[in-house]
């Protein structure tokens, strides 16, 4: 089934706009062809041997050290510590390693952060249909685990949950963090979607920078009037507050869902309300949540199902309405409201690259960038399955990216759009880029880094961890990344793409975003032959903004064999 994003059509465009738009754009055309003059510097670690399955994450610490976590059914947990020389200086199996490799298929890292100078792993796990949140802290310098804590326990699963999760639309119990962009301070949701009460669905915990819990409460919808809740998203305000988005609605004769936004000051033991008016009716609803620190507005993209009327060759069509919000933390009304249509975005696709639909496709991140703007990225996403004696498989294709910076007030600024086509193994959901940032992972989700039947298949075949795209706020510029066919890349930006299948003959391409105009280049060089390669592991990387610094797991070939490095690339 496609997936789209409304976006506005061509003849909602006033016709001064049209023409500054004709005119700005064909002032760029020409500059629209691959050029590759620019280049970064670039550091490598001594090669080492591919990981053969499991996920994998870097991280620059604060100190210049680089921790690479390494999560298999094999190993458990592997850390190693790479100093300020790219050097490997230790090597740390986690002590908790073997009840982790038991439980491997239901244990999820929700979440890897450096707190207070630390490496901090969020592992959930679920054992004997009961879960719980582990807090893993980290020696910095020799990546030793020096504290391991539970952060919370959660219900434990009811006879039939598995059957209620695949067939009724109920959420199943987990937890959730996030973490302060402007401090050392982080929350955790703990969600329970059987409880009986709704009052028992949501709890919230706030921790300051020493992991002291600075409140603890539960979550009760204002006037208690829906029967239903779902968790949407949270954003923390230092040691202050903790502001947190839901979804809440009934079922039978009291139909109704709003979209309710909520806070939790420190100090305090009951939440703040205050019902979005637009949503009223809305079905089913995802969303994002963050803090602009530069206009002090909660910003809140929220992502609703809409069914069409018409049908398609027999087929409904899903689509899928988003909403720019900006809410004033103080009163949490709204003081600016949006439908995110990403016309320059689209305009750019269908006139430039002659794409006649546009560039429709799911939103993948939402990042509030250092100069206080905002960039919203939407990734074309198609779920295939085929059937077939031994069962059903599962595939997505990734296609064209759109690209919209929006200035403070959340009008669109600049709209670019690139094309690209991925074939992956597995369903990628709904913003999967911002889960895949915070270092996100189980088993099974969207098979990101797992070998389908053997270990070979993830070298070089099974590509997923290779795909889809990463964006980096740098110092002097916004970048995108992806891993591409060198025949692709050296395609004119209009034509189309043959498929990429396999992490193989790849080479990382890199986009940057220069007020309205896309300059390529490669983020390791134009490759020196045919046969050179040089392309990331895309769902590994990490970007530290303190020395402009993006990381990443590099394959390489050259002449011979591929080798395994690590890379550091700096964005001067």
């Amino acid at each position: 089934m496609p997936f789209r994003i409304i976006f506005a059509s061509r003849n909602q465009y006033s016709r001064p706009l049209m023409k500054k738009l004709l005119l700005a754009l064909t002032l760029v055309a020409a500059q629209l062809a691959p050029t590759y003059a620019q280049t970064f510097p670039v550091e490598k670690s001594a090669s080492f041997k591919a990981p053969s399955d499991g996920y994998n994450k870097l991280m620059q610490l604060n100190n210049g050290n680089t921790f690479y976590f390494h999560f298999s059914r094999k190993e458990g947990v592997v850390v190693k510590v790479y100093n300020k020389e790219r050097a490997l200086v230790n090597t740390q199996k986690l002590e908790a390693t073997k009840e982790i490799v038991k439980t491997f298929g239901k244990s999820t890292v929700q979440g890897v952060y450096e707190i207070s100078g630390k490496p901090v792993m969020f592992l959930q796990r679920t054992v004997r249909r009961k879960t719980n949140l582990v807090r893993f802290i980290f020696d910095p310098n020799t990546g030793r685990n020096t504290q391991t804590d539970t952060v919370c326990e959660l219900p434990e699963y009811v006879r039939g949950a598995s059957f209620a999760m695949a067939f009724g639309d109920v959420d199943p119990i987990s937890a959730f963090i996030e973490k302060d962009a402007n401090s050392d301070c982080y929350a955790v949701v703990s969600f329970d979607g059987f409880a009986h009460e709704s009052g028992e669905r949501i709890q919230v915990l706030h921790f300051d920078g020493n992991h002291k819990l600075l409140n603890k409460a539960y979550y009760v919808a204002p006037e208690n009037k829906y029967k239903y809740l779902r968790y949407l998203g949270m954003t923390v305000d230092g040691a202050k507050q903790v502001f947190i988005a839901t979804y809440g609605f009934n079922t039978g004769k009291q139909k109704d869902s709003r979209v309710i936004m909520s806070r939790l000051k420190s100090d305090e033991k009951e939440f703040a309300h205050n019902m979005l008016d637009f949503s009223e009716d809305f079905k089913k609803t995802s969303s994002v949540m963050k803090y602009n620190s530069g206009t002090g507005l909660i910003e809140l993209m929220t992502l609703t199902y809409v069914e069409s009327k018409t049908k398609m060759f027999q087929d409904a069509v899903s689509y899928y309405l988003t909403v720019m919000s900006y809410i004033d933390p103080a009163t949490l009304k709204l003081t600016n409201l949006k439908p995110f249509e990403a016309k320059l975005a689209t305009y750019y696709a269908t006139e430039q690259l002659k794409q006649k639909k546009g560039m429709g496709g799911m939103p993948q991140e939402v990042r509030v960038n250092k100069d206080h703007s905002t960039v919203a990225i939407t990734e074309e996403m198609r779920t295939i399955v085929k059937s077939s004696k031994n069962g059903s498989t599962v595939h997505t294709r990734l296609g064209g990216i759109a690209i919209s910076e929006l200035d403070e007030k959340g009008e669109e600024k600049y709209g670019y759009a690139i094309i690209k086509s991925q074939y992956t193994r597995g369903y990628f959901p709904k913003f999967y880029s911002i889960k895949r940032e915070k270092g996100y992972w189980r088993k099974g989700f969207a098979d990101v880094g797992e070998p389908s039947g053997s270990a070979k298949g993830f070298k070089y075949t099974h590509a997923n961890s290779f795909m889809s795209f990463d964006y980096i706020d740098g110092a002097k510029g916004h970048y995108v990344l992806f891993n591409e066919l060198k025949k692709n890349a050296e395609k004119d930006p209009s034509d189309s793409r043959k498929k990429v299948v396999k992490a193989k003959k790849l080479n990382t391409l890199c986009y940057k975003l220069d007020n309205g105009k896309l300059v390529q280049s490669y983020l390791f060089g134009a490759p020196e032959t045919k046969k050179t390669e040089k392309y990331v592991q895309i769902d590994a990387s990490n970007y530290a903004p303190q020395t402009n610094t993006y990381a990443s797991i590099m394959m390489e070939r050259l002449k011979g064999k591929r080798e395994c490095k690590i890379a550091w690339v700096k964005f001067e």
